[in-house]
């Protein structure tokens, strides 16, 4: 400052008085002191940093006495001291500790600095830290095999476990405010069976900062950013021992820590593994912790029982708390002696909706709190879930024998709300537990019962306890399974059931309870169960019922006590009833080793309006009232009155009778059954069986007694034992199927289904006629034979079967007859029925038809269960044997022989089919094969045959005998061919004996008058045959008419249709008919022969076995122009075959078998002609005609003068045509003959010669 501005000088001063140079000494001492103090503290750094400079040099001194103080081998790589102001700080790295005695490492540690606190330890007078920090710490942890942790390598002495208290107080004392960093934290764990697992620790931090402690850090999986465990704690006096703060605790450990664990064990429960999460919250007041809270979550937990594993709890959740008492919070702590702890000082604990999945199952969430009390331990539950718990305790050694039997005995499930488990501190005094029971279930066991869906209240000590169910209007069921096969279902229980303990007995009774069974069904009753270890178990049992219902009694008869047969007659017999009371009584032993029949049980129940069923083949008993009375399986049911099939019952008994082999049921029953009744019985009773399945189609009238006896065996293979006895007065029975009646029936019978009938023969009419009927014993068998005889007269039967009137098929007359049948309980045999036919006249033809006194045994077998449908087969002596089925779909008839005439023909089968619209009829024998389709309306019949084989008729030499006309007449109308179908016919292959006739087709036409067959087609090799055949009657008379043609090839392809051969070979023919007769078509008769014939036959040859054709061999001789063939000796042409010719035609009509040539054959050769007219008489071969026979006479008549001169002779030995000509032949160019004669021997004679020929 300059001079200028300095103040005015002061004006001196007075002199100092005593309080000023007081004032002033002190201030010049303080600065003195001050003085002194910097002095200190500059030669306190100065020498601090002097001797610090070379800390290094101590590091083995250093090394060494902590190897000395810590019993360890430490080596120190290296030490460095700095100053920060007036504190020293001291870095020591590479800092390793190591076991003496093996050299194991025990721990590395990379950076250590400590930093001291020269204030605070001037003010304490003792060295204080202020800061650590450490890096690169690596740890390893061993387990031994008894499962104790500690350091590896190093022998810590056994006080060092429980000193954390004291070393608190030391760190209190030594630290000022510190600040401590640890980062880099390599943790190694390695378990008893050396696996080796790591932890990481990033970063440990510990600060103390405006009079609050806190401390942080985390613990990491190495080489993953998956967290394991974190902690906060924020307090004050942590270092004093007294914190008074909060600490948080997060922990996610995954499955690090498997296998470590597996040695620590509890009454041989351990952890094999787990997977632990969760948080938590602790609260402490002076040192002292006081409260908790959290929440847990454990995704896995596995533990192991002796030497098996359980199944993992899953999932855990739970929120917890803990505290010290009631009022932690807002009380202080009153302390006492060292180690001296009340109830109190166990705390209070609270968990909150714990709930976990176990073995698929998840665990509802249900709530428990921990409080002791003066006087013990009380728990308390909520929502406790008892069938998980139960399963898993009962797996877990925590509870007595007896009481872990128990839980696996009666399964107790559902829940308890509000439960209260009182546990005394004096055990003697015993504990006590209650709760309120929600859907409670327990299985029942050793004669108690079992219930399920039980709500009420329970209360249970030492000795005794009670159960109060409170369901008056939520379901549950109650079951007894000793006695009954099912649980019952309830819609409303009330009562109480109490238990007592006393020494090896306990007591399980109850006196009042109340059920709703079903909607009006009342249950009361109780019972008394006394278990005894060491003797017999006892149950005694009442149950009373009202208002029941018939679908009880399954439910409530006690099956497990009566026999199987009881049980289920009881229980399906009584289809429907109103049980208007009913009591159930049992007592008696129930242990394995009670006595047969030691438990004894008896039942009474009144019914009305209900539906029996003695036997599921019996009709039921509807509308019945009475009472059943049940004692020790003897069975007693009085009916007072009851419908069954139509019958009202007068009263009747029911009795059941057990028996070493089964149950037998006895009924007996009387009434009045009306006809109509009897067909129900028939099909709704064993009575049907008896009786065969086509005596369910018989139809009854009338009233018949039947006073019935019925034993039905239960539980065996034995039917029912039926014994009735029936009478009959006037009644009858019809028989639909077959229009069958029997009227009049009078008489009586008795039944045993074991003998069967017995008793006189019935007497009835039958189509008007007496009859006998015999019921009895089938002598080959049980079977039940019924024998009819009687008489029939024909044709009125017929007609009472349906036939039209007058249609009596050729039969007329009576035939005794005896007709047996054999029904037996699976099957009924065929209907047998024998008549040797005398007295009946049939009008077939032979051999089937017979005079009236003629026998002709016929034996018939009526087969209505034949396989496939119904069959009938039969016997006729002499005449046929035929087996006809007849089926659903059509029949089958097959003839093993049918004699016609002199022809016996077999094997003839014949099947039909019924396609609905139409039938098919398909047959097969050695003469036809073929089918026929008939429709059902009135359309066209399509007649296939494949083949068709003829036998011809050999001749008998007996002429038939002929119907008159006024006969031909009645027998064509009796055909009624108005009635007959159209029918088409193809024939692929006619035969005749061995040979073949080609294939036929024809339409047959039939109009009430005729018979029109129609485009005849018939193809003979080379032959077709084409025409018309009408039979019908015209002008009165029965009359037959053919016009067609055969036209082709050779007339020789109709050898085999002729049975003779043709005389001549040609390659054309054209022959045209028109021709009738009188009578059918297979009547005719040349001497009646009508009509008009023409043919024409080209280039052939008359065979040599022919007397015409020497006529023939005589021209081809004298020909001049074979001449020359004949010098050279060449005569085949004449011995090889016969005569050739050109043609040969003409035309003829013929009037009853009068042929008149119109105008003549002619027959044109290579070498002549000749010409035939006249007539011949075909039924007296006589002749009278005309031959011409004319020569070419440029070619002949050298050798024609030649035989002029030979003379006269030798042209009257002319002859003509087969035997008509004969020898010699005519030798002249013309001639003219007369024939004249007989077939046989014709006369011929030479009229002139050199005749032109006409």
């Amino acid at each position: 400052m300059s001079s200028a501005k300095r103040e005015p000088p002061l004006p001196e001063a007075a002199p100092e008085s005593s309080p000023v140079r007081l004032m002033a000494r002190l201030s010049s001492l303080v600065w003195w002191l001050l003085l002194a103090l910097l002095l200190l503290f500059a030669l306190y750094a100065g020498i601090g940093r002097q001797l610090t400079r070379n800390i290094d040099s101590f590091t083995d001194e250093l090394a060494y006495e902590l190897s000395t103080r810590t019993g360890q081998s430490v080596a120190i790589g290296r030490l460095e001291s700095s100053w920060i102001w007036l504190d020293p700080s001291f870095t020591a790295r590479d800092i390793s500790v190591s076991n003496p005695e093996t050299g194991a490492p025990v721990a590395d540690v990379e950076y250590l600095r400590v930093r001291f606190d020269f204030l605070s330890s001037l003010l304490r007078l003792r060295v204080v830290f202020e800061d650590f920090e450490v890096d690169g710490v690596e740890l390893t942890l061993d387990q031994s095999a008894a499962g104790e942790v500690g350091v590896r390598g190093a022998e810590l002495p056994e006080p060092a476990h429980n000193r954390m208290q004291r070393w608190l107080k030391l760190a209190g004392q030594w630290l000022s405010d510190p600040y401590l960093k640890i980062t880099r934290v390599n943790l190694g764990i390695r378990d008893n069976k050396g696996g080796l697992r790591h932890v990481d620790v990033p970063q440990l931090d510990m600060v103390y900062s405006q009079g609050l402690f806190r401390a942080s850090g985390r613990a990491m999986q190495p080489g993953t950013t998956q967290q394991l465990a974190s902690f906060s704690l924020v307090g004050q006096r942590f270092f004093r021992g007294d914190f008074t703060g909060q600490l948080y605790i997060g922990v996610d450990s995954g499955r690090l820590f498997d296998g470590l664990i597996d040695e620590y064990q509890w009454k041989t429960v351990r952890v094999e593994g787990f997977d632990l999460g969760g948080e938590a919250w602790l609260t402490f007041r002076e040192g002292i912790l006081q409260q908790v809270t959290g929440t847990v979550r454990t995704p896995y937990l596995q533990l192991g029982v002796g030497s098996e594993s359980l199944a993992p709890l899953e999932d855990i959740q739970a929120r917890f708390g803990w505290r010290r008492h009631a009022d932690v919070l807002s009380e202080p702590l009153e302390t006492g002696p060292v180690g001296s702890q009340s109830v109190n000082g166990l705390g209070e604990w609270h968990l909150q909706d714990l709930q976990w999945t176990w073995d698929g199952e998840d665990v509802p969430a249900f709530s428990l709190r921990l409080m002791p009390g003066d006087n013990g331990l009380t728990a308390i539950a909520d929502a406790l879930p008892l069938d998980p718990l139960r399963r898993l305790v009962s797996l877990l050694p925590v509870l007595p024998d007896r009481a872990a039997n128990a839980l696996v005995s009666y399964q107790p499930g559902g829940f308890i709300d509000q439960l209260e488990l009182n546990l005394p501190e004096d055990s003697a005094r015993g504990f006590n537990l209650s709760g309120q029971l929600r859907d409670v279930s327990v299985a029942a066991h050793h004669g108690a019962p079992g219930a399920t869906g039980i709500n009420g209240f329970l209360y249970l000590d030492r000795n005794s306890g009670f159960v109060r169910i409170e369901n008056q209007s939520q379901p549950a069921r109650l079951g007894f399974p000793l006695l009954f096969l099912n649980d019952w279902p309830l819609s409303g229980a009330e009562g109480e059931v109490a238990w007592e303990l006393n020494g090896p007995i306990t007591r399980v009774y109850a006196d009042n309870l109340r059920m709703t069974y079903g909607e009006n069904t009342v249950l009361h009753g109780g019972f008394d169960l006394r278990p005894d270890k060491e003797g017999e178990d006892n149950l005694g049992l009442r149950i009373g019922v009202e208002n029941g219902q018939a679908d009880m009694l399954a439910e409530f008869v006690p099956a497990r006590v009566v026999k199987p047969e009881l049980y289920d007659w009881l229980t399906t017999a009584i289809l429907q009833a109103d049980i208007t009371s009913g009591v159930f009584y049992g007592h008696g032993q129930i242990d394995r080793n009670a006595p047969r029949h030691s438990f004894s049980t008896s039942m009474k129940f009144e019914f009305e309006n209900a539906s029996v069923v003695y036997d599921e083949r019996w009709p039921e008993v509807t509308g019945a009232s009475g009472q059943v009375v049940v004692d020790n399986g003897n069975t007693r049911v009085d009916l007072d009155a009851g419908d069954t099939g139509g019958l009202s019952l007068s009263p009747s008994l029911v009795r059941l009778v057990p028996a070493t082999d089964g149950v037998t049921i006895l009924v007996d029953a009387k009434a009045t059954v009306p006809g109509e009744s009897v067909a129900y019985w028939m099909e709704n009773s064993p009575l049907g069986e008896m009786a065969g399945t086509e005596a369910a189609k018989l139809q009854y009238q009338g009233d018949y007694g039947l006073d019935l006896g019925i034993e039905l065996p239960l539980g065996t293979d034995s039917g029912p034992i039926v014994e009735a006895q029936i009478s009959a007065q006037g009644g009858s029975i019809s028989y639909p199927p077959a229009n069958l009646n029997w009227n009049e029936i009078t008489g009586e019978l008795a039944f045993h289904s074991v003998d069967g009938f017995s008793g006189e023969p019935l007497n009835a009419q039958f189509f008007g006629s007496p009859v006998q009927i015999q019921l009895g014993k089938s002598p080959a068998g049980d079977a039940l034979s019924v024998r009819q005889s009687g008489v029939l007269a024909l044709p009125d039967v017929l007609v009472d079967v349906g036939a039209a009137a007058g249609q009596g098929f050729g039969l007329n007359g009576t035939l005794a007859y005896t007709a047996t049948l054999d029904v037996g309980v699976d099957s009924t045999s065929a209907i047998r029925a024998r008549s040797d036919l005398v007295g009946l006249a049939i009008d077939w033809p032979e051999p089937l038809g017979k005079p009236a006194g003629e026998a002709a045994p016929l034996d018939v077998l009526l087969d209505l269960e034949a396989t496939g449908g119904v069959a009938l087969s039969g016997q006729w002596e002499n005449r046929l044997a035929f087996d006809l089925l007849w089926k659903d779909t059509g029949f089958e008839l097959d003839f093993s022989h049918l004699y016609l005439g002199r022809h016996a023909l077999r094997d003839i089968n014949i099947e039909a089919l019924d396609l609905g619209d139409r039938w098919v009829v398909s047959t097969e024998s050695e003469r036809v094969k073929g089918r026929v389709v008939l429709p059902e309306d009135d359309s066209l019949v399509l007649a296939d045959f494949e083949t068709i084989r003829l036998v011809r008729a050999e001749d008998s030499g007996k002429a038939p005998q002929r119907l008159t006309l006024e006969e031909q007449l009645e027998t064509f109308r009796e055909l009624d061919l108005g009635r007959w179908p159209d029918v088409d016919v193809t024939i692929a292959d006619l035969q005749l004996n061995e040979d073949t006739l080609g294939n036929w087709s024809f339409k047959l036409r039939p109009t009430p008058d005729r018979l029109s067959v129609e485009d005849i087609e018939g193809r003979l090799s080379s032959l077709t045959l084409l025409g018309d055949m009408i039979w019908g009657v015209k002008d009165g008379r029965e009359i037959s008419r053919f016009s067609g043609s055969v036209t082709g090839g050779a007339l020789a392809d109709i050898n085999e249709l002729l049975g003779s051969d043709i005389p001549l070979t040609n390659q054309a023919t054209n022959i045209e008919l028109a021709i009738d007769w009188p009578g059918r078509p297979d009547e005719l008769s040349l001497s009646k022969l009508n009509g008009n014939v023409s043919l024409r036959l080209d280039e052939g040859v008359i065979l040599e076995q022919n007397n015409t054709a020497q006529l023939f061999r005589v021209f081809n001789l004298l020909n001049a122009d074979t001449l020359w063939r004949r010098l050279k000796l060449d005569f085949s042409d004449l011995y090889e075959r016969g005569v050739a010719f050109d043609a040969i035609s003409g035309k003829a009509n013929i009037t009853n078998g009068v042929v008149s040539l119109d105008p003549e054959l002619q027959v044109v050769g290579p070498s002549g002609a000749f010409k035939l007219s006249g007539v011949t008489d075909i039924s007296a071969e006589t002749l009278d005609m005309r031959l011409v026979v004319v020569l070419p006479l440029t070619q002949n008549l050298p050798l024609a003068a030649l035989l002029m001169g030979a003379g006269a002779p030798i042209g009257g030995a002319l002859f003509v045509l087969d035997k008509i000509l004969g020898d010699p032949l005519s030798r002249l160019t013309s001639a003219t003959y007369s024939v004249t004669g007989s077939w046989d021997d014709p006369l011929v004679d030479l009229k002139r010669v050199f005749d032109t020929g006409e």
